[in-house]
């Protein structure tokens, strides 16, 4: 007797999706589970390997390429590599990514004072000195993790 075999898994999601009054989505895109960033854009039945982040509070997209022509790998390497051109490409003049933590408060406070109150300016100030750079104001930025910050919040 035969073993039956079982179907590979599909690169690419179910099509077409529906919308809450049952009219198929004219976009969506399921994202990487295993890297932030890289996804399988599925537009009007046609499909493309986008990147997306944040930077300065603003969504970037870009395109890497036609869904057929490129494995989840190679889209993986390729966001990578769009995501550090990004970041490089929006960097402000004057942060350092080698930055500590009490340089960016510095100017993080600097920048952000400006929209505050007198009283929200002061208590900022005061929990940054107290709070933030007793602990952390000598460790670079970029190598802060979510154990590193008291209470475990997310960075």
């Amino acid at each position: 007797m035969a073993c039956p075999q079982l179907a590979a898994p599909s690169l690419h999601p179910p099509a077409p999706r529906k919308g809450a009054d049952g009219s198929p989505l004219a976009e969506f895109v399921t994202w990487d589970e295993k890297v932030t960033g890289p996804g399988l854009r599925n537009r009007f039945g046609r499909e493309s390997w986008i990147v997306q982040t944040r930077i300065d509070g603003r969504s970037v997209r870009r395109v890497l390429g036609v869904g057929s022509s490129l494995t989840r790998e190679t889209a993986r390497l390729a966001a990578s590599a769009v995501l550090d051109a990004l970041h490089t490409e929006y960097a402000q003049p004057g942060v350092r990514r080698d930055a500590t933590v009490a340089q960016f408060s510095e100017r993080w406070l600097a920048e952000c004072s400006k929209q505050w109150k007198p009283a929200t300016r002061i208590s900022h100030r005061h929990g940054v000195r107290t709070h933030i750079l007793t602990g952390l104001g000598r460790r670079p930025v970029a190598a802060l993790a979510s154990d590193d910050v008291p209470g475990g919040l997310p960075l």
